[in-house]
């Protein structure tokens, strides 16, 4: 995790040098290797709480953690397969990168908890 993309793209060259596998493509790694402020961020069950107050419920939130609950359970096999399937051919990385950009598109219902997490976050700042 590191806030600059460049240095993520960086990364992703350097391990593919690294690992001396220039036949193959370069593997896919958006699930791993990720843009992003590694020290700010929420879980699910940081929603129930407040900024300020570490046992206010939030009614929003809660009323929708069984809908998010579903949700995560059909994504997390989504996730788990992405580090386990083969990225031997381009085909596969092209594969594993349309799978990650369905569940990245705004359109994916877990973007509205995405947006809600990223919410919360903000409201500390």
């Amino acid at each position: 995790m590191d806030a600059n993309p460049v240095a993520v793209q960086l990364a992703r060259l350097s391990l593919w040098l690294a690992t001396l596998t220039h036949a193959r493509p370069l593997s896919f790694l958006d699930h791993r290797l990720r843009t992003g402020n590694s020290l700010v961020g929420a879980s699910p069950a940081d929603l129930l709480r407040s900024p300020g107050a570490s046992t206010h419920e939030l009614p929003v939130f809660d009323a929708g953690s069984s809908r998010l609950e579903v949700m995560l359970r059909r994504v997390v096999p989504t996730l788990a397969d992405l580090g386990t399937q083969a990225d031997n051919t381009v085909q596969d990385v092209r594969r594993k990168e349309a799978t990650w950009a369905a569940l990245r598109d705004d359109t994916h219902p877990l973007s509205r908890w995405r947006l809600a997490v990223s919410l919360w976050c903000a409201q500390w700042f």
